[in-house]
């Protein structure tokens, strides 16, 4: 089961969001301060990453470009989930390594999709991560390969 770290700091909307992301097939994980983020995501055990901004975090706005910037886009796929769509971000590093950015509620109607889509790049980077972590001939390299 792929693990999905949820980042959230209202209750109310990280259940939910829990929920959903048990329901898609994934497993999820609570994280409601953005200080700890950086330290969950270094030992590569969440692939994905569910970041929902309220307005309050917008208080916080550096904080959390600062930890979005800090994010390994190529091992990590981040969603990033606002209430409106903020052009601030787009001058942001991080805005073009995004997976998505969803803006709720009508956003809300896609994750299913980017799920199901994000599922296929965490199992290509699983084989990989096999492949890479034994030592194969190239004959074994080709037959696992074909498997997938």
């Amino acid at each position: 089961m792929v693990n999905v770290l949820i980042m959230d700091n209202d209750e109310f909307f990280l259940d939910i969001f829990m929920s959903l992301v048990s329901h898609l097939g994934f497993k999820p994980y609570r994280c409601g301060y953005p200080e700890a983020l950086l330290d969950l995501l270094h030992d590569d055990k969440f692939p994905i990453l569910l970041v929902n901004l309220h307005d309050n975090y917008f208080n916080e706005y550096d904080e959390i470009t600062a930890i979005l910037n800090r994010i390994d886009y190529k091992r990590t796929k981040t969603i990033l989930m606002s209430s409106y769509y903020d052009t601030d971000f787009e001058k942001e590093p991080f805005f073009h390594n995004l997976h998505a950015y969803l803006i709720k509620p009508k956003g809300l109607l896609h994750l299913k999709k980017i799920f199901h889509d994000l599922s296929g790049f965490v199992n290509n980077q699983n084989k990989q991560n096999l492949i890479k972590s034994v030592k194969w001939t190239s004959k074994q390299a080709n037959h696992v390969n074909s498997l997938y």
